[in-house]
């Protein structure tokens, strides 16, 4: 690849580039060491031959990322996040005395020296990721590896929760304490967008077969859906050129 970041367009923020380019890596990363294909990843990103092709699904790739991101988003945070104004939510009207007390006691280091753009338009993307996660995961029956497992994971956003309670994300908590929807299965599983916009480049799912993407969705995360499904999925995302 170029030296330029392909995942950078001009119909997404600056800085988002970035900010996309880590968290695909990170998502590789992590999942190809579970998986046994360490490397896949990184080898697909210098190939030389499929260049050209990757810079143009990175592009469309970052758009479709960032407008699923943009629609979760309430005004204020979004507003945040692109750097026009210091705090996004004022106190509530209806706050008390104790509450206010406890909001006081936000990260001070985050009230006095306000994150810089990439940082805000990180906290926008990893906010989408734990909100999508959690309403997907929550209310599900679980045995004692899979608490351990999303205990795990939920400790991987404490820094996201951190700066959540600084900037008051009412909304964001909101979601992490509001009810369990009721389920009749045993899980309840992500909608298969969240999955395609986790894993499009990262799997290189881009360049793959329909049907050998959707072979390879069922066996790396254990769920089941038609192949319908995913072209629905993918086309309402635009996630192709």
């Amino acid at each position: 690849m170029s030296g330029d970041n392909p995942y950078q367009t001009t119909d997404t923020p600056n800085g988002w580039g970035g900010v996309v380019e880590e968290h695909v890596l990170g998502i590789a990363k992590f999942a190809e060491k579970h998986i046994g294909n360490e490397g896949e990843y990184t080898a697909t990103l210098n190939d030389s031959k499929t260049a050209d092709s990757f810079a143009v699904h990175a592009a469309v790739y970052s758009v479709a990322l960032w407008e699923a991101v943009k629609q979760s988003l309430p005004d204020d945070i979004l507003s945040w996040g692109l750097g026009n104004k210091l705090l996004p939510c004022p106190l509530p009207e209806s706050i008390n005395q104790w509450q206010a007390t406890m909001l006081l006691m936000r990260p001070k280091h985050l009230r006095e020296n306000p994150l810089p753009r990439g940082e805000r338009l990180d906290y926008l993307l990893t906010r989408w990721t734990l909100s999508s996660w959690w309403q997907a995961r929550a209310g599900a029956k679980q045995n004692s590896m899979e608490q351990w497992t999303d205990a795990l994971r939920m400790l991987g956003y404490a820094e996201t929760m951190n700066i959540a309670s600084s900037i008051l994300d009412f909304e964001l908590f909101e979601v992490l304490v509001g009810p369990s929807p009721r389920t009749r299965t045993r899980k309840r599983i992500a909608p298969l967008s969240y999955f395609l916009l986790q894993y499009w480049m990262a799997w290189s799912l881009w360049q793959g077969e329909h049907s050998g993407n959707v072979a390879l969705l069922k066996r790396r995360l254990g769920i089941s859906f038609k192949k319908t499904t995913m072209s629905k999925a993918i086309s309402k995302l635009n996630l192709k050129p």
